[in-house]
C-alpha cells in the first residue's frame, strides 16, 4: 500500500501490526518480513497517519495479495456455484456445545477471510486438498470394506459403532450418485478434486442434529451432498483393524490394502481436527476406531495410542456427553441419546483399563459425570421407527435398566463395564498413594462394595465355568469371562495394597486361584480364531502372570515352612497344574511375527525355572546328618537354598526386562508391573494387552 515512508521525526514507518505489537519492523513493502515470518501476510499494511482519528465515513480496507485474489475469485464466481472455499462456514447456527459459558455470547457471522487466510495460508490449504483426494481416492476399494465390515458385524458384539447406523451409512455411500463413479472406478480428475474441495468444505461445518431426525436422516447428515472425512476415516480404520485379525483369507486383505486403509484413517482423524471447530458423533467414532487401530499396530503402551485416548477425551469434554443435562430431548433423537451414552461409557471403560494396567491417572474422572448408564434395549428396537413399540420396550426394563430376557446386547456389556469402571478408578487411586495401615479399612470397603455391585448384576452375566458347555454362543462366554476377569483384577489389586510387605493373606490367594483357573479355562476351551490375535496372550499376561507369582510364592512358603499351609479350599496338586498349562499357554499363545512373542516366550522360561525348582525340592528327601567317617573323608551334604521372596518393584525403579524375565528365582521382580517398567515411548514394545 501507497503511504508515506518516513514519519514526521524523520523515522521510517513501520507497518500497523509491528507497530501496534511494539516490534522492530524491517520496513520492507509490501510485506515486512517480521509479518512473513509470522504469518500475519494479510494484516501487514502502512497507516498513512496512524495516529490521526478517522471519520465516521472513513473506511481503510488493509490489502494483501492474499486477500486481492480472494477478491478476484469471488468475482469469477458463479452466483448460483457455492463458494469454493474450504474453510467457510455456512449461514446456519453456531454449536451448541460450547466449551465456556462466556461463548454463548459470540456472534455466529463468519469470520472476514482475511482472518481465516492468517490461519490456513494457500500452501496449507494445498496440501489438505491433496490429502482429501488420497482418502477420496480409496473410495474404489468400498465393496471390499463392505464385505470386511458385514463379516465383523456377523459376530461382534462390543463394536462402538451400532450396526443399523453403519451399514446405512454404507448403503447412502454406495447409493450416492456423488460418491457412485469413485465406487466403479469412472471417475475424472476433475471430479475427484471437486469432490475433495466439498468433502473439505463440508467437514468444516457444523452439524446440526434434531430431535425429529431418524437413522437415515442422520446418516444423510454425513453421506451425499454433505460427505464428511470422518465418515471415510471411520469406516477405514474399521476396515484396517478387522483385516489385521486375519478372520479370514481373503484376497483383497493385502497388505497393501490395510497400509493404504490405515494411513487414510490417520489422515482423516488428523484432517477432521485441523478444519473442523467441533467434534460431532462420527468424529469421536473416527477417533476411537483409529485408536483401537494404533494400539493393535503398535501396542497398548504406545504413548502414540494414550494420547489418542486424551484428544478422544477432550472430545467427549467439549460435547458434553459427561454430563446428564446433555441428554434432552430436544438435543438428538432417542436412539442417538443412547448411542452416546454407550460412547461415553465405552471411552470411559476403556480409560480405566489404561490407568489400571499402566498406572496412569485417569483422563476421564467420574467426578466430573453425572450421565447414566443405557438403557439395555436391542438394536431392532432402540432404532424402530415406531416410537410406541420403543416406549413399551423401555417400560419393562427393570428398575435398574436391564432387560428380562437374559438377552446379551450392546448395551449389556456396556452397563456392566460402566459398573466395575467406577471400581477400577478407586482402586487406581489408591496405587498412587503410599498405603498406611490406616487406609486399610477404606481399601476393605471398595472391595465390599465392588463384591456388592457384581451380586447385584443379573444372574445370567455372572461368569460361572459351565457357561462354555451350554448354548450360550462363545463370543458370549468370552465377555463374560473378561468381565469376571476384571472383577477379579480389582479385587486382586485390594488386597495385595492391603496385604504389601506382608505374606499374601488367604483373600489374595483364593482371588490369584481363581483368577488363574479362569485364564486356563479360557485357553483351553476357546479356539483362537474366535478372538483377536492377541485377545490370549493379552489376557495370559495381565491376569495369568501377576496370580502365577503370587501362587508361586505361597506353594515356596508352604515348601519351606509346613506352618505355612494353604487355605482352605486350595489344593498344591490342582495349583501345579495350572501353573503347567499357564506355562505350556505362554509358549504357544503367541506366533513368531507377533509383538509380544519374545515377552511370552521369556516369561514362559522364568516360569517354569520357578516351578522346576519347586517340584524338584518336594522330591529331595531329607538330609541326611554325615557320619563321622564321610566327614573325614571330605563327603558333605549340602543345605537346600532358600529361595528369597519375590520384592515387588516400583515405579520409577530401573529394571532390565530381559534380565529380570530370565531371573530364575523372581527375585526383585514382580510380574504385576511389567507394563509400568516398559519404555511407553517405544515404538513397538511388545506389550499388549487388551
Amino acid at each position: 500500500m501507497s503511504a508515506p515512508s518516513r514519519r514526521r521525526n524523520g523515522s521510517q514507518a513501520s507497518c500497523e501490526p509491528c507497530r501496534k505489537g511494539k516490534i522492530r519492523c524491517d520496513h520492507q513493502k509490501p510485506i515486512c518480513g517480521s509479518c512473513r515470518r509470522r504469518r500475519l501476510e494479510s494484516q501487514c499494511w502502512y497507516h498513512p497517519a496512524p495516529l490521526t482519528k478517522r471519520r465516521a465515513s472513513q473506511q481503510l480496507t488493509p490489502t494483501s495479495p492474499l486477500t486481492q485474489r480472494a477478491d478476484e475469485s469471488r468475482a469469477v464466481q458463479d452466483p448460483d456455484e457455492p463458494v469454493d472455499s474450504t474453510f467457510q462456514r455456512p449461514a446456519g447456527r453456531e454449536p451448541s456445545f460450547k466449551t465456556w459459558p462466556f461463548m454463548s455470547s459470540f456472534s455466529t457471522e463468519t469470520p472476514p477471510l482475511p482472518v481465516l487466510y492468517e490461519i490456513y495460508d494457500e500452501r496449507t490449504q494445498a496440501e489438505q486438498l491433496a490429502q482429501t483426494e488420497e482418502i477420496v481416492t480409496q473410495l474404489k476399494d468400498l465393496s471390499v470394506i463392505e464385505r470386511i465390515i458385514h463379516e465383523y458385524y456377523s459376530f461382534a458384539q462390543v463394536a462402538l459403532v451400532r450396526k443399523p447406523i453403519l451399514m446405512k451409512l454404507l448403503e447412502l455411500l454406495c447409493k450416492s450418485p456423488i460418491t457412485a463413479p469413485f465406487v466403479t472406478g469412472q471417475r475424472s480428475s476433475e471430479d475427484l478434486r471437486r469432490l475433495a474441495q466439498n468433502v473439505l468444505r463440508t467437514t468444516a461445518s457444523p452439524v446440526t442434529v434434531v430431535e425429529s431426525l431418524d437413522v437415515e436422516g442422520f446418516c444423510s447428515l454425513f453421506c451425499g451432498k454433505s460427505l464428511r472425512i470422518e465418515v471415510l476415516g471411520c469406516l477405514y480404520a474399521l476396515a484396517a483393524r478387522i483385516s489385521l485379525y486375519r478372520l479370514s483369507e481373503d484376497p483383497d486383505r493385502t497388505d497393501d490394502f490395510i497400509r493404504r486403509m490405515t494411513r487414510c484413517a490417520q489422515l482423516s482423524n488428523r484432517l477432521f481436527r485441523e478444519v473442523s471447530s467441533q467434534p460431532n458423533d462420527v468424529s469421536i467414532w473416527m477417533a476411537h476406531e483409529v485408536m483401537g487401530l494404533t494400539d493393535l499396530m503398535e501396542g497398548d503402551a504406545s504413548l502414540r495410542a494414550w494420547r489418542q485416548i486424551g484428544d478422544i477425551a477432550t472430545d467427549l469434554y467439549a460435547f458434553g456427553l459427561n454430563r446428564e443435562a446433555s441428554y434432552t430431548t430436544d438435543s438428538a433423537p432417542f436412539f442417538l441419546r443412547e448411542t452416546r451414552r454407550e460412547v461415553f461409557v465405552r471411552i470411559y471403560h476403556i480409560d480405566k483399563l489404561y490407568a489400571t494396567v499402566f498406572n496412569r491417572p485417569p483422563q476421564l474422572s467420574s467426578r466430573f459425570k453425572d450421565c447414566r448408564a443405557p438403557f439395555d434395549l436391542p438394536d431392532d428396537v432402540l432404532f424402530s421407527s415406531d416410537y410406541a413399540a420403543l416406549i413399551r420396550e423401555r417400560d419393562e426394563l427393570t428398575d435398574d435398566g436391564w432387560n428380562k430376557d437374559q438377552g446379551y446386547r450392546n448395551t449389556t456389556w456396556a452397563r456392566m463395564r460402566y459398573i466395575m469402571a467406577d471400581f477400577m478408578e478407586e482402586t487406581c487411586e489408591c496405587q498412587f498413594r503410599t498405603i498406611q495401615p490406616s487406609d486399610h479399612p477404606k481399601l476393605r470397603d471398595i472391595s465390599r462394595r465392588c463384591h456388592e455391585a457384581w451380586n447385584a448384576l443379573p444372574s445370567h452375566l455372572r461368569y460361572t465355568p459351565d457357561c462354555w458347555h451350554s448354548k450360550l454362543a462363545r463370543n458370549a462366554c468370552l465377555i463374560l469371562a473378561k468381565a469376571y476377569l476384571q472383577f477379579l483384577h480389582i479385587q486382586f489389586q485390594l488386597y495385595r495394597l492391603i496385604d504389601e510387605g506382608s505374606p499374601p493373606s488367604p483373600e489374595l490367594l483364593r482371588t490369584s486361584s481363581a483368577m488363574l483357573k479362569t485364564v486356563v479355562q479360557i485357553e483351553k476351551v476357546l479356539p483362537r480364531a474366535f478372538s483377536s490375535p492377541r485377545e490370549l496372550p493379552g489376557m495370559i499376561l495381565c491376569y495369568g502372570m501377576p496370580t502365577a507369582v503370587i501362587l508361586v510364592t505361597a506353594l515356596q512358603d508352604a515348601l519351606q515352612d509346613p506352618s505355612k499351609t494353604l487355605p482352605p479350599g486350595l489344593s498344591k496338586s490342582s495349583i501345579i497344574r495350572n501353573l503347567s498349562v499357564l506355562i505350556c499357554q505362554l509358549e504357544t499363545a503367541t506366533h513368531q511375527e507377533e509383538a509380544n512373542h519374545t515377552v511370552c516366550i521369556q516369561a514362559a522360561k522364568a516360569l517354569s525355572r520357578k516351578l522346576d525348582q519347586i517340584l524338584d525340592e518336594s522330591a529331595v528327601p531329607e538330609p541326611v546328618t554325615p557320619t563321622s567317617a564321610d566327614a573325614s573323608a571330605g563327603h558333605t551334604v549340602p543345605a537346600l537354598s532358600t529361595p528369597a521372596h519375590a520384592v515387588p518393584i516400583g515405579i520409577g525403579q530401573a529394571t532390565d526386562l530381559d534380565a529380570v524375565l530370565l531371573n530364575p528365582t523372581f527375585d526383585d521382580f514382580d510380574l504385576e508391573n511389567w507394563a509400568v517398567d516398559l519404555d511407553l515411548g517405544a515404538a513397538n514394545s511388545g506389550w499388549e494387552m487388551f
